[in-house]
């Protein structure tokens, strides 16, 4: 139940005549584990046996458990408590060899079933420690639904609940400014010119219209004269 316990081999030691010559006490133990983790980790557990791997293991109890199982089914087991005794039983060969197809929840978990029949045979039944409570999935329902598109959120509806006739609104957005015309721009003594029409050629060249005529002679230089 989320309590450190006194670990003891020994529980008492009494003479023939009950003469009590030796008591662990049984203190107080002091609590570990929260009641709500303790409530949590039963609640999963308890899950093997019902539904789970360790079927065979129900008894008229309220149990938890967990099978396992060995690559080659060299080992399996089954350990399980209640709330009034933890048991584990193994399967398994000496020399380690393999099982015929041996798992947890076959012959470790029947064999489990078998030993806590017997051992609880006139206990008072008690239910599993903890005070953990799961929620159902389909119960939880968000207060609003986002919407993919930047648009106002969807309000959720409860089941049978008709939804609405027209879906919200769209919230209105600011309108968008047009960009200014690029102006011109002052950096280290120098200037980058407007966007007129002295600066469009530099954006659109365009080819002188003597491309492709006569190639005309240029004037001799003082270069020409001493390279002969």
């Amino acid at each position: 139940g989320g309590y450190k316990p006194d670990i003891h081999f020994i529980r008492r030691v009494t003479t023939t005549e009950g003469k009590v010559l030796y008591d662990s006490g049984g203190g107080s133990a002091p609590r570990v584990v929260k009641p709500e983790i303790v409530g949590m980790m039963n609640s999963m557990m308890t899950g093997t046996v019902e539904i789970g791997t360790a079927r065979k293991a129900a008894f008229a109890w309220p149990s938890a458990g967990k099978t396992g199982t060995s690559q080659n089914s060299r080992d399996a087991w089954f350990v399980g408590y209640t709330a009034n005794l933890t048991t584990g039983v193994w399967f398994g060969n000496d020399d380690g060899s393999p099982m015929k197809k041996v798992t947890g929840g076959a012959l470790p978990a029947q064999a489990w079933h078998e030993f806590m029949v017997a051992a609880h045979e006139g206990v008072p039944v008690r239910p599993l420690p903890g005070t953990w409570k799961s929620t159902p999935a389909d119960t939880i329902v968000p207060d609003e639904i986002p919407s993919a598109n930047n648009t106002a959120p969807v309000p959720s509806t409860s089941v049978g609940q008709q939804a609405p006739a027209r879906p919200a609104a769209p919230v209105a957005q600011a309108p968008v400014r047009a960009a200014r015309p690029a102006q011109t721009v002052e950096a280290d003594g120098l200037s980058m010119p407007e966007d007129d029409g002295a600066t469009a050629s530099i954006k659109h060249p365009v080819p002188p219209g003597d491309v492709g005529g006569p190639r005309k002679k240029r004037q001799t230089s003082i270069l020409d004269l001493l390279g002969g």
